[in-house]
C-alpha cells in the first residue's frame, strides 16, 4: 500500500507524463467521426455468413479464431473467399473455448470488433423459432440493444443485426441460388465449413452437419459426408426432439427432407 502511495505522490508532481499518458489514450479511443461508413460481416466460413457475403453489397468480412478446433478448416474458407475477391480481415484471441464449440456471447464480442471497421455490422443468424430464447445472443432483443449501445458509444448510427432472422437454412440456399443459379450456389455452399469435428470437413454427427443436410436435401445439393446425418445415434436420440422444438417452421422442413431421403432410397 506504501508503495502505491508513494507512486500516486510521484505521479502528481509529474503533470506533464501524466498529460501525456492520457493524450495516448485519447488516441486510441475511437472518435464518432472515426467510424467508418461500410457493411461489415462477422463471418465464420459457414453458409449463412458465406450466402451473406454474397448478398451484401461490398462487404467486409471479419473472422476470429477464438479457439474453436475446427479454427483451421474455416481459415480455408477465408483463404477462398479472398481469392473470389472479398475484402477479409482475420482476427486472433488467445483464448480458450470453454464449452466445446460454444462461446457464451460470442457474437457481442464479435460485434463489438467489426465496430472498429465500419457501421453495419452483420450477424448471420438464421431463425430459431420458439427456440430463439435459449440463444441470447441471436435474437431480435439482442440485436437492438446491442445496437442502441453502440450507437450511444460512438455517437453515431450503428446497426447489428441478421439478415436472415425470419429465414431457415433452406431459405438462405434458395435465396443464393435464386441469385446464383444452383449449379455456381452449389460450389459457393460446398466450400463452406460448417461441421464442429476437427478432423472432418462433414463428419454427419454433429449438431451443424444434420441441419445443413436437411437444407441441402430441400434445395437439391449433393454433399458427401462420413456418415448420413439421417442415420446417426445423435439425431435420432437428441437432434430430432431439438428440432422439433424449434416450431412448425422448422419441424415440417425436417419432415420434407426425411421424406426426400425416402424417396430417394426407394424405401416407400
Amino acid at each position: 500500500m506504501n508503495r502505491l502511495i508513494e507512486k500516486c505522490i510521484e505521479l502528481t508532481k509529474q503533470p506533464n507524463e501524466l498529460e501525456l499518458h492520457f493524450a495516448e489514450l485519447k488516441k486510441l479511443t475511437p472518435k464518432p467521426t472515426q467510424l467508418k461508413q461500410r457493411n461489415v460481416i462477422c463471418y465464420g466460413a459457414g453458409t449463412d455468413s458465406t450466402i451473406a457475403a454474397y448478398l451484401t453489397e461490398d462487404p467486409l468480412l471479419l473472422w476470429c479464431n477464438y479457439g474453436q478446433e475446427y479454427a483451421h478448416k474455416e481459415e480455408k474458407v477465408c483463404e477462398h473467399m479472398v481469392k473470389q475477391g472479398f475484402d477479409l480481415i482475420k482476427l486472433k484471441i488467445n483464448t480458450i473455448v470453454p464449452q466445446g464449440y460454444i462461446f457464451p456471447a460470442r457474437n457481442l464480442l464479435l460485434s463489438a470488433y467489426a465496430t472498429l471497421y465500419g457501421n453495419n455490422i452483420t450477424i448471420a443468424g438464421t431463425w430459431r423459432g420458439e427456440g430463439a430464447q435459449s440463444a441470447n445472443d441471436k435474437c431480435p432483443y439482442f440485436y437492438e440493444n446491442v445496437s442502441r449501445l453502440f450507437t450511444r458509444f460512438y455517437q453515431d448510427k450503428v446497426t447489428v443485426d441478421s439478415p436472415f432472422s425470419n429465414d431457415t437454412r433452406t431459405d438462405t440456399f434458395r435465396k443464393l441460388i435464386k441469385l446464383k443459379g444452383i449449379n455456381i450456389a452449389t460450389k459457393i455452399i460446398q466450400k463452406t465449413s460448417t461441421c464442429y469435428s476437427p478432423k472432418h470437413n462433414f463428419c454427419g454427427e454433429c449438431n451443424s452437419c444434420y441441419k445443413r443436410y436437411i437444407a441441402e436435401k430441400l434445395v437439391g445439393i449433393e454433399q458427401k459426408y462420413k456418415i448420413n446425418p439421417f442415420e446417426t445415434d445423435y439425431f435420432w436420440d437428441k437432434a430430432i426432439y431439438k428440432e422439433l422444438s424449434y416450431g412448425e417452421k422448422r419441424y415440417k422442413e425436417l419432415f420434407q427432407a426425411l421424406q426426400a431421403e425416402i424417396l430417394d432410397r426407394h424405401l416407400y
